[in-house]
């Protein structure tokens, strides 16, 4: 079985714990990050599949953070799924330009979530 595992990045509180909470529910393990900069030391200890990505954060934002991700080839299979509050980003070619393979609005639904991830299905 594939291991799942999960990083949710979000500068507020409750808009991470929603999703973590959800995912918990799940066969995951979920690592939470208040700042784009806590990723990278989630991301170097643990084998990471997926990334739920806050696009507003002060500091570095998720868009220049999933750009950084998308440079390193070892990210190359990771799962990116921005998460905003903005209904308008869903549609935004930018997004996807910049290595996101999927886009969330807040607040979001279990099954939206694990779709957009990529977990509705079992592991391979």
């Amino acid at each position: 079985m594939t291991n799942r595992v999960v990083i949710v990045v979000d500068d507020n509180l409750a808009s991470r714990m929603l999703p973590a909470i959800i995912l918990r529910s799940s066969p995951v393990q979920v690592f939470e990050c208040e700042t784009a900069e806590g990723i990278w030391p989630l991301l170097a200890q643990h084998d990471v599949s997926h990334v739920l990505l806050d696009i507003s954060m002060p500091g570095a934002g998720g868009v220049e953070v999933a750009q950084k991700i998308r440079a390193e080839p070892k990210f190359a299979q990771l799962k990116l799924v921005a998460y905003t509050a903005d209904a308008r980003m869903t549609q935004a070619a930018w997004l996807t330009a910049a290595g996101f393979d999927a886009v969330l609005v807040k607040p979001i639904k279990r099954f939206d979530l694990l779709d957009a991830l990529g977990l509705n299905a079992p592991p391979a």
